[in-house]
């Protein structure tokens, strides 16, 4: 069926302006644009009038201010911009199409709503011309012409936009309102504003410009916080105060702080302050201040005040506690270490430092396994600490050695635990410990003097017992040997028998010297002399492939020994060397005079400070595991297929009672070293 085209009612555009004029005259706001829309669709027939504004956003939209349909279609809804007959209208200028409209703008929501063929619509302008929204009439039929319905739209459009202009006029007076009682009125802060009766010009001198601000200053503007601070109840109370009379209740420093400002030129500043209030209140406050500068004069001052009085009373309380609890760290002789959750160090008190001799500025920040933990120890380590991560809420202990700057070792007994942040995680480790060092060499002393006296008591019935065994069977064998010829077939074998109870008599001698502590006859002694003596006498029994070096100190002070009994401990030393060796190497015999510290003595069970002569005995050969180590001393205790392993128990026993002592460095595949410490002595004069 064809479609019947009908034109707006035929009545005077003149009289339908003036009509409508009339109805909408006495209406503003929300009421004018109903009014408008519903008159104007009446007036041009229209199926529907539409007033909308334009808005901005991720996609510009139009929202609808009002609209009025002549049938059960709603047409209230916002649409987007894009693709609709308004965004033509956005560009400023009217448009109007009298057939065909929603084939042409499918995705205009509005049209598809009222299922429109024609339409007129024009801008709404505001006052530079800008589009700011718009007004449609949209017909369900088609039109002949569009100028009596553009005609009237045109004359309705300014005062539309005019309403909408006073409408968001209003909005943004009220958002403004409410940014300044959000941001201003109702702010926890102090914020002022100082006026001047005349601006001051910074070209004055500056006790020039200060008198005038003093003078010339008022407060212009302040918030009730403000008020507050200054002793007062509402911000009311002080507008129009003199700046001389703000004064009295302003920091001491004051004028200092405006001529700082002065040579700033002005800058933005904050400063602290100490202002007393009109009750005698002193508080704590923040002040940031900037000033605004117009042809070389200065203006007005904004700024704010914030109170900092609680909470540098908690920083306050703060640093004290931290201060006390960092002299109780500093006043125990205990190692205090704090690290981060990836291993590296945040803190170490300064007995730590002291022990370890690394400086604070060499370990800061570095990794705590990586400098301060030997090698072999690192992975044990770091398995206790994932075990703290696991189990944060117990506390580990356990022992570990900590290498100090010049390589010393300390054993330290710890005690850990892990430290959060403010979420819960864990954020590091804090570890309390103790240098058992000390400690542990004296328990090991005491364990191995246990031992040998255990061992010692044994031996003693050993003694007692074999002693008259070999003298019986030598006995009977003299006996047995009277009158007999070498050529007796008896003869041989008895002399065999007395030659093996002769070596049992030898031995029974070794075992009755180690379970008495035989009588010394010390003398002062130059080791050198001692160490050349027993040089000449290995040197020529060495192996082709093992080379002596011999390192004396021509200044080596004299010690008090038994030279006899420490010839024994130097050749049982060098024997053991030369047997260390079987691929070939280096004996090194070295003497030197030493003084011993704190760093050295922590090794050293029993060991006071002071002058010593070290003795070392060295070797470049296949070095001595752990599990050899722990038994290096013990009486019957040797590597060797051969031997009664009295050697070292003995060389250990003659140091100890000359008052000197024995630590031995070894490591598997380069080498041994015995060291002997033993008290330097006075010459005689």
């Amino acid at each position: 069926m064809r479609s019947t085209t009908k034109d707006p009612p035929s009545t005077s555009g003149r009289r339908s302006v003036s009509q409508i004029a009339s109805q909408v005259s006495a209406t503003i706001g929300e009421e004018f644009f109903e009014s408008l829309v519903t008159n104007l669709a009446e007036a041009l027939s229209a199926d529907c009038v539409y007033l909308g504004e334009f808005v901005g956003g991720q996609a510009e939209r139009v929202r609808t201010l009002a609209a009025f349909a002549n049938s059960e279609s709603q047409c209230h809804s916002d649409y987007v911009l894009a693709g609709s007959v308004a965004a033509l209208v956005a560009s400023g200028e009217p448009w109007s199409c009298t057939r065909g409209v929603l084939k042409r703008f499918p995705a205009d929501a509005l049209l598809g709503q009222m299922r429109a063929q024609a339409c007129v619509a024009v801008p709404l302008l505001d006052g530079q011309r800008r589009p700011s929204g718009v007004m449609l009439a949209m017909f369900r039929h088609s039109l002949d012409n569009t100028r009596l319905a553009k005609s009237i739209l045109e004359k309705f459009a300014p005062r539309a936009a005019a309403e909408l202009h006073r409408r968001q006029s209003e909005a943004a007076l009220r958002e403004s309102e409410q940014r300044y009682r959000a941001f201003i009125a109702d702010n926890a802060d102090g914020m002022w504003r100082i006026e001047f009766e005349n601006p001051i010009s910074t070209h004055l001198s500056e006790d020039e410009q200060i008198e005038s601000i003093f003078h010339s200053g008022y407060l212009a503007e302040c918030n009730d916080a403000m008020a507050r601070l200054l002793g007062h109840e509402k911000a009311s109370h002080l507008i129009g105060t003199g700046f001389e009379e703000l004064s009295r209740y302003a920091d001491p420093r004051l004028r200092e702080d405006l001529r700082s400002a002065i040579r700033s030129g002005y800058r933005f500043d904050t400063v602290e302050t100490e202002p007393v209030d009109r009750n005698g209140h002193a508080r704590q406050l923040l002040r940031t201040n900037w000033c605004v500068i117009e042809d070389g004069k200065l203006q007005r001052i904004w700024g704010t005040h914030r109170d900092i009085t609680e909470l540098k009373r908690v920083e306050n309380a703060l640093q004290a506690s931290e201060r006390r609890l960092s002299e109780l760290l500093e006043s125990m002789h205990l190692l205090t270490v704090m690290l981060n959750g990836d291993g590296s160090i945040r803190y170490c008190n300064d007995y730590m430092l002291q022990l370890t001799g690394w400086p604070a500025e060499e370990i800061a920040g570095k990794n705590w396994f990586d400098i301060m933990v030997p090698p072999e120890e690192r992975e044990k380590l770091r398995a206790e600490f994932a075990a703290l991560r696991l189990d944060s809420l117990t506390p580990r202990h356990f022992e570990s050695t900590i290498l100090g700057k010049n390589g010393n070792r300390l054993l330290i007994a710890w005690e850990s635990t892990i430290l959060q942040d403010g979420k819960g995680d864990v954020s590091g480790f804090a570890s309390v410990g103790r240098d058992v060092t000390v400690f542990k060499a004296l328990q090991d002393e005491l364990i191995q003097s246990q031992k040998l006296e255990s061992i010692r008591h044994s031996v003693d019935r050993l003694v007692h017992d074999f002693s008259g065994l070999t003298t019986i069977i030598g006995g009977y064998c003299e006996i047995l040997l009277q009158d007999r010829q070498d050529v007796d077939p008896a003869y041989i074998p008895l002399m065999e028998i007395k030659a093996t109870a002769e070596r049992g008599t030898a031995l029974i001698q070794q075992l009755s010297a180690f379970s008495e502590h035989q009588e010394l006859r010390p003398e002062l002694l130059d080791l050198n002399s001692l160490i050349e003596e027993i040089g000449r006498t290995v040197e020529p029994r060495l192996p082709e492939n093992i080379t002596l070096q011999v390192e004396l100190d021509p200044a080596l002070a004299p010690v008090r020994v038994d030279a006899s009994r420490f010839r024994e401990v130097l050749l049982n030393l060098a024997a053991n060397a030369i047997d260390a060796m079987p691929e070939g190497g280096r004996l090194t015999m070295h003497s030197s005079n030493i003084e011993l510290d704190q760093s050295v003595i922590s090794r050293l069970s029993g060991v006071a400070p002071g002058h010593y002569v070290l003795l070392a005995i060295a070797d470049t050969g296949v070095g001595m595991s752990q599990e050899v180590q722990a038994h290096l001393f013990e009486p019957f205790f040797s590597t060797k297929r051969t031997g009664s392993g009295l050697g070292l128990s003995s060389v250990y026993g003659i140091v100890q009672q000359s008052g000197g002592h024995i630590v031995v460095d070894t490591q598997r595949g380069i080498g041994t070293m015995f060291q002997i410490y033993l008290p330097q002595e006075k010459a005689d004069t």
